[in-house]
């Protein structure tokens, strides 16, 4: 029952990253948590990716400080940030999927697979 209502935490939290898009949603990371150098390194993702998707970029910041990113394309375009692997959204599934006590280390990274496979089934 326990696994369930995990499982069940976890796709909520899922559904509400997927349905925040491109914004700075309400499924948040306090930045006092992650080292330093692991925001750095999400940032320059998220950023890298922005300019990967959008070619032509109008606005790309991300802030180590609060972890807050915007990715607009020239033309107004704002990608789906939650399709890709390494930008924000992606991460703050991973850090918080990661941070869930219940599993041993081989049932997560049996769940940490079967994540990258949905987020990469629905980039298609």
């Amino acid at each position: 029952m326990f696994t369930t209502n995990v499982a069940v935490a976890a796709l909520s939290a899922l559904t509400l990253v997927s349905a925040q898009a491109n914004s700075n949603s309400t499924f948040t990371i306090d930045p006092s948590t992650v080292d330093i150098s692991d925001r750095v390194s999400w940032c320059q993702g998220q950023s890298d990716s922005c300019g990967t998707l959008c070619g032509s970029v109008l606005n790309n910041s991300c802030s180590t400080d609060t972890l807050d990113f915007s990715c607009e394309c020239q033309g107004g375009n704002y990608p789906d940030m939650n399709k890709f692997e390494n930008t924000m959204p992606w991460v703050r599934i991973h850090f918080r999927f990661a941070s869930l006590p219940s599993f041993s280390p081989e049932t997560k990274a049996n769940h940490d697979f079967s994540l990258i496979v949905r987020l990469r089934a629905t980039s298609k």
